[in-house]
């Protein structure tokens, strides 16, 4: 039987290389979006010329309904998850003293791009703990996890991602005893749809 990967956020940009990748080696893939449908339909048509399953899966990883969902969609395909690669994210840009009084942007950003992955983790770790056969976990971080990424202010961005390196050194201690590795992968910036606002520098 195949190996078979999710990737959230898997459907253009840093997601969808990896996504391609996956599907290049041979795994099914699941390939999770919340907004991008076309998108994820064109890449999935794409890799369908490779030996494997692929599907689409559109859910919030905010949302703890909407991740047991997307999780028992692909224990009903493939039977079992080997790898999930924590891809989804948004990048919140502007100074912390210019966010309405809500914190709406902060607020936001941390749910997505820490809880959830930590929402992701807790419910595939599972699965892989019970399951009994070992697993990856992979957290796509940044380098605005360890420095201040300038020119543009992205407090929330650079907590997230600090917590989410932190997260990922934790959980690597708690797993091993069950075979789960869990690693991260913190790139810079990268030419993706993400950076079209940024400023050329």
């Amino acid at each position: 039987m195949l190996k078979t990967a999710i990737v959230t956020g898997g459907s253009r940009g840093i997601g969808a290389a990896i996504a391609s990748e996956f599907a290049r080696l041979g795994y099914n893939v699941l390939i999770n979006y919340k907004s991008s449908e076309k998108q994820a339909s064109a890449l999935a048509s794409s890799l369908r010329s490779y030996n494997s399953e692929i599907f689409t899966f559109k859910a919030d990883v905010s949302k703890s309904d909407e991740v047991r969902s997307m999780t028992d969609f692909a224990l009903e395909k493939f039977g079992r998850i080997d790898v999930l690669v924590n891809n989804a994210g948004v990048a919140v840009a502007g100074d912390v003293l210019d966010m309405d009084e809500e914190l709406s942007d902060w607020f936001r950003c941390i749910d997505v791009d820490l809880n959830g992955a930590m929402r992701m983790c807790y419910i595939v770790g599972k699965h892989m703990r019970d399951r009994g056969k070992g697993g990856k976990v992979i957290n796509i971080t940044s380098n605005s996890g360890a420095i201040i990424n300038k020119p543009v202010t992205f407090a929330p961005y650079h907590a997230a991602k600090a917590a989410l390196n932190h997260l990922t050194r934790d959980l690597a201690v708690e797993w091993g005893k069950y075979g789960i590795n869990v690693n991260a992968i913190a790139p810079g910036y990268t030419r993706t749809d993400m950076m079209k606002k940024m400023p050329p520098e």
